[in-house]
């Protein structure tokens, strides 16, 4: 028996294909204007399953298989559904999900095995399995149930029937659709596209802003879906900013009143919106998922079976007319689906990956290029798969520290001490102060050894901790000591004795501030070390999670205005008291998005919603979580005022300084495409040891940047 990394084109006799309507073929035959026709599903012009006619008409990967073997068995021709006569073993589902692969699977082991023509032991067998673009559209409306991690582990259960019943199988794993990039057709102004049908297709992709949170989150969730390697045809994901880039350039031709029932996550959300950047997010989780899966080895156990993962969707470049527009000839008439057009190129760039040794895979797909259609050569004669390509799939390191790689070069103070807070240097900061509350505490940051309350690890807390150094612990204050080791002001370790001149108490509100500040201004008085007059002092401020978790409880909470005003007191204190002073007020981060849908041990009704009351709340009221959004975008929005406020501007001593990393906050993925938990402290509200690290990297790159 020839082993897969032998396998070359002709020895192929059986083709199949799972996935979708993009492998059904919804579309590749309507005529222009035609909406309704999507609905027909031309399965014999699909690019990996159709077998319409011959190569010289039509060209699909079973054509270009049939040169090498006339006796190809499985290809799909005409129209109809999974169940027609003519699909023949091209049993995708016009709107399945990755959680439908695995009866996908079982019907289409169960149509060879009961195939007469088909030697079920001995026939090599090519299986292209391409899905995703509908757990994306349906993302944002429920993120458990389509995580990357979920739709992984459906893909993997996929495979498992494969891997477990079918002998002889190379699988085709493409990657994920890239179909952030459809937004530019459906933002396409002079293409005629039903919008509408496209939003509720695919809202996810369609409704975020450009340059939102949401599309960032979006594509970067779509990146996990992605990856290069498998066989059994696995093909990468397509970016949800294809389909947004093509739907939402095209208002006038493409139904935008339709686009929230076909794709309402991906189409509807607003340009620079938290909604597209999640979704950004979760593309690219998507990606990285699959990636993972094809390379952990779990379907390199065998001789005659083999999952590659190609790749050329893993970027795509849209084809334009000579006049700059998008060139529709290559959609079907919903702007979403791929004409007989797209589905020619898809196939050539698939057959071009599959002989393309892996590591040196082509990752994107130009749709106006002229892709060749290569043939095997004496010297590579095979379907190129890890074996024999040589190839190892690389293994993602463990983070052991988040400081070690902190690489600046330049760590002089200035020549004098500075007299202008425009020209302070980092090496010129004497003192560090924090005040807030329990995130400032850093309550949790460490897992508790008891059963007592949690424990407040002011030595690790990102803006004023001060526990060893930068390489074991990564803090604001531990990246200021390589510019200066004399620092003051830093916390260290869990008492109350050491906490420096941490000012932040557990539970406080905006309320608390002025008070805090006279705290500290007495602290800073009294220290024998610190000269109040000379000595730069570095203060770090950051409210108002509580005050957002807990507004709901009373109709007389207090509202932004006053959130600020209780700010602006304590300032007002700092420019009264303090002289060469510097500082940063953090905004308020965006608590819905980064407590939503954790899972795990975090899932409701435990950890940061028993923390939160009106998170809580929310979860079981859209309404009210509306309203918790609304609050919480209230309080970045005043504070990010707080700089140009002219009474901060008149001493050159003196500045405040908003830094606004907050202002999107995107939950934290692992490589699974799931809530990485790591990041969270035991009550799965406060942040870990790890959470307090980044949030000190993000606060040291505000400091730093324009």
């Amino acid at each position: 028996m020839e082993p897969f990394h032998r396998l070359k084109p002709a020895d192929i006799k059986v083709i199949g294909a799972l996935g979708d309507s993009l492998t059904a073929g919804n579309g590749a035959g309507s005529k222009p204007g035609d909406i309704l026709d999507v609905l027909t599903q031309y399965r014999g012009l699909s690019w990996s399953g159709g077998g319409d006619h011959n190569l010289s008409s039509v060209t699909t990967l079973p054509n270009i298989l049939r040169e090498f073997n006339p006796s190809l068995r499985g290809f799909s021709v005409g129209t109809g559904k999974e169940n027609s006569p003519g699909a023949f073993l091209n049993q995708a589902v016009a709107g399945d999900r990755a959680e439908d692969l695995p009866v996908q699977a079982r019907r289409l082991v169960d149509l060879m095995k009961n195939d007469t023509k088909i030697n079920f032991q001995e026939d090599w067998k090519i299986i292209t399995l391409f899905i995703g673009g509908n757990d994306l559209c349906d993302f944002c409306s429920d993120p458990v149930r389509y995580s990357p991690q979920n739709f992984t582990d459906n893909i993997g259960k996929a495979l498992d029937i494969l891997h477990a019943e079918v002998p002889r199988a190379f699988v085709n794993l493409v990657k994920v659709l890239e179909i952030i990039n459809l937004r530019e057709l459906y933002q396409e102004k002079e293409v005629s596209c039903p919008r509408l049908i496209l939003r509720n297709l695919c809202p996810c992709v369609l409704k975020p802003d450009d340059n939102s949170t949401e599309l960032a989150s979006l594509i970067e969730v779509n990146k996990q879906y992605q990856v290069p390697r498998a066989l059994v045809n696995l093909v990468d994901f397509l970016s949800p900013s294809v389909l947004r880039q093509v739907f939402l350039g095209n208002p006038d031709r493409c139904p935008v009143q339709q686009a929230s029932v076909l794709c309402n996550c991906v189409l509807t959300p607003r340009e620079s919106s938290q909604e597209l950047a999640r979704l950004e997010a979760i593309t690219q989780a998507y990606q990285s998922s699959m990636r993972e899966l094809v390379g952990s080895g779990r379907y390199d156990t065998r001789e005659d079976f083999s999952v590659v993962l190609q790749p050329f969707f893993h970027k795509v470049r849209l084809p334009l007319l000579a006049d700059g527009r998008l060139d529709m000839s290559f959609f079907a008439p919903d702007c979403l689906h791929p004409s007989q057009k797209f589905h020619s190129q898809l196939s050539r760039a698939l057959w071009v990956n599959m002989l393309e040794p892996l590591g040196r895979k082509t990752e994107t797909l130009d749709l106006a290029a002229n892709i060749a259609l290569f043939c095997p050569t004496q010297n590579e004669p095979f379907l190129r798969t890890p074996r024999n390509s040589n190839y190892t799939y690389p293994t993602k390191p463990d983070i052991e520290n988040w400081g070690s790689d902190f690489l600046c070069t330049e760590w002089n103070p200035s020549n004098g001490v500075p007299t202008s807070v425009h020209e302070l240097r980092p090496g010129d900061i004497k003192v560090v102060a924090a005040m807030g509350d329990s995130l400032t505490t850093a309550l949790g940051a460490q897992p508790s050894n008891s059963s007592n309350l949690p424990t407040s690890w002011r030595g690790l807390s990102w803006s004023i901790g001060g526990d060893g150094i930068l390489d074991t612990h990564t803090t604001l204050p531990n990246i200021l000591k390589k510019f200066n080791p004399h620092i003051l002001g830093f916390s260290t370790g869990t008492q109350e004795e050491t906490a420096g001149l941490n000012v932040a108490v557990e539970g406080a509100r905006a309320w608390d501030m002025p008070t805090q500040a006279r705290d500290l201004v007495e602290r800073m008085k009294n220290h024998p070390e610190i000269n109040l007059e000379s000595d730069w002092k570095l203060i770090t401020l950051f409210i108002g999670s509580n005050d957002i978790c807990h507004y709901c409880e009373n109709p007389e909470a207090p509202s932004a205005g006053e959130y600020i005003q209780h700010i602006q007191q304590a300032l007002d204190i700092f420019y009264e008291e303090l002289p060469r002073a510097f500082i940063n007020v953090v905004g308020v981060m965006e608590l819905a998005g980064l407590h939503q849908g954790q899972g795990g041990k975090c899932d409701p009704p435990l950890a940061a919603q028993s923390n939160c009351t009106c998170l809580r709340r929310s979860q079981e009221n859209p309404l009210e979580l509306q309203e918790l959004k609304q609050v919480n975008w209230n309080f970045q929005s005043g504070i990010s005022r707080l700089s140009y406020k002219p009474q901060y501007l008149q001493r050159e001593d003196f500045a405040v300084v908003v830094q606004p990393f907050f202002q999107n906050t995107l939950v934290p993925l692992n490589s699974r495409g799931s809530v990485d938990l790591t990041f969270f402290s035991e009550d799965c509200f406060h942040f870990s040891e790890r959470g307090h690290a980044e949030m000190a990297i993000a606060l040291w790159n505000n400091m730093v940047s324009a």
